[in-house]
């Protein structure tokens, strides 16, 4: 395995952002699902290192977590080759027109219409479904696919009100989104789900918005507020399920998280209660050092493509193949492939690196990440072209499936059931809306033009 120094990798990490908006800015993409993968890989892997610098914090598994953060750093420069490889060398045409009142219409117009019929159809699935039929995987991926249109709907409202110079309007909708967690805690149990469509939206924007000072400046605090909604979180986290297993009424699981956030913490580094939330929660390193280690040891062999050859199954639903095999889940994957011992019920994400690792070693994570970096890259430039012919669903048919990809705490297995739920989902309701006569995009209407520059934020 490569050995990096602990500490440079934490210069990688900084050079991977600058990377990807130097991209931006030099072909005029909105680079937002790099952006949001690299975000959520460092959710899950820079905040865990980062206290593991702290000269007051000491974790029980140092080395495995310096080794895990080598391995993931190693990743994380893979994936921007890959991303930038297919920006250099493949650049996809986009046609561009200019984004006038034309555009922004539907777009805003079909923003409601996300928004809608994502929470109408979160309401149908844990209300009505789940009681009556309960989880199917088939019918469970594609209504998630439809949930996470609430997503496509704050993306395009907060673009739409950008381009309208609407900046006050934008950052509403931004707060606005987070509410979100608080129901997917709520009914849930888990704070991830809503949390995710937080950073995505956020790494949206922040691939166009300027100034870039102020935009660093939102990051900090927006860092601190979300580790201090974690570890508050994490402090109750049992509890909350605990509740949720015993079948407690829809009033009551509000009133509980409600109840949490009251007595609400505001992290505090110093605080050893809250570092260790983070670091057994937040640090999926030492899951990855541990392997590195237990494998090294020659406790037990590579995968060699084993769970690979199963997320390719998942590509197929199981109402198409019946008899498709089942397959192991995260926390049995994990334990077999680090030695480790976990409690019934906990939940562990196996994660994409380690995932990548156990198969091919450090080869298998440069492999995987550089194809994770071509498949993003292509599916940020095909979305981008839709959003700036106006085109609302096929922008959502795109950017769906890379929000997919970029959940880098699941197995593997997950993300490409959800890639494929994505794009039957979003084919389903663009036949859909066909039938309805509603119009999807503007562009059709309009001659393409060259591109208006990004407008300027009005004065604060």
């Amino acid at each position: 395995m490569f050995d990096l120094d602990f500490r440079l990798c934490f210069v990688f990490w900084i050079l991977a952002v600058v990377v990807l908006l130097y991209q931006q800015k030099r072909r005029g993409v909105v680079q937002g699902l790099g952006l949001t993968f690299v975000f959520l890989l460092a959710l899950s892997h820079l905040s865990g290192a980062s206290i593991n610098l702290l000269p007051w914090f000491s974790s029980p598994e140092e080395e495995a977590n310096r080794l895990g953060f080598q391995v993931t750093t190693i990743g994380l420069i893979s994936f921007v080759v890959g991303f930038s490889l297919l920006n250099l060398v493949f650049p996809v045409p986009r046609k561009q027109t200019a984004l006038t009142e034309q555009h922004l219409g539907p777009l805003d117009r079909f923003a409601t219409v996300f928004i809608v019929s994502g929470i109408v159809i979160y309401i149908f699935y844990h209300f009505v479904w789940v009681p009556q039929f309960g989880i199917l995987p088939t019918i469970t991926s594609v209504l998630t696919s439809y949930m996470n249109l609430v997503n496509i709907g704050f993306i395009l409202r907060c673009w739409v009100r950008w381009h309208q110079k609407k900046n006050l309007q934008m950052y509403l909708w931004i707060g606005l989104s987070s509410i979100l967690p608080v129901f997917t805690i709520a009914y849930q149990g888990f704070l991830g789900a809503g949390a995710i469509l937080i950073f995505s939206l956020v790494c949206f924007v922040g691939a166009f918005y300027r100034p870039a000072w102020r935009l660093a400046l939102i990051l900090v605090l927006m860092v601190f507020f979300g580790l201090s909604v974690f570890v508050t979180y994490s402090r109750d986290k049992s509890s909350i399920r605990d509740a949720l297993r015993e079948g407690s009424s829809n009033q009551s699981a509000l009133e509980r998280v409600f109840d949490t956030f009251s007595r609400f913490e505001f992290f505090d580094p110093y605080d050893q209660t809250h570092l260790n939330h983070i670091d057994n929660r937040l640090n999926q390193n030492i899951l990855v050092g541990k392997a590195v280690q237990y494998i090294g040891s020659g406790a037990q062999d590579f995968a060699e493509g084993e769970t690979l050859e199963q997320a390719v199954y998942a590509l197929i639903p199981r109402v198409l193949w019946p008899n498709k095999p089942l397959t192991a889940g995260s926390g049995q994957i994990v334990s077999q492939y680090t030695g480790m011992e976990f409690a019934e019920g906990t939940s562990v994400g196996i994660g994409t690196v380690l995932e990548f690792y156990i198969n091919f070693g450090t080869t298998g994570v440069i492999i995987g990440f550089v194809c994770f970096g071509l498949i993003l890259s292509l599916l940020d430039n095909l979305s981008f072209n839709s959003l700036m012919r106006g085109n609302s669903v096929m922008f959502a048919f795109w950017y769906l499936p890379g929000l997919a990809f970029s959940t880098v705490s699941g197995a593997l297995v997950e993300t490409t059931a959800s890639v494929a739920a994505s794009f039957v989902a979003i084919e389903m309701l663009a036949r859909f809306f066909t039938m309805l006569g509603w119009e999807q995009t503007a562009s059709a209407k309009a001659e393409p033009s060259e591109p208006n520059p990004a407008p300027q934020p009005e004065p604060v």
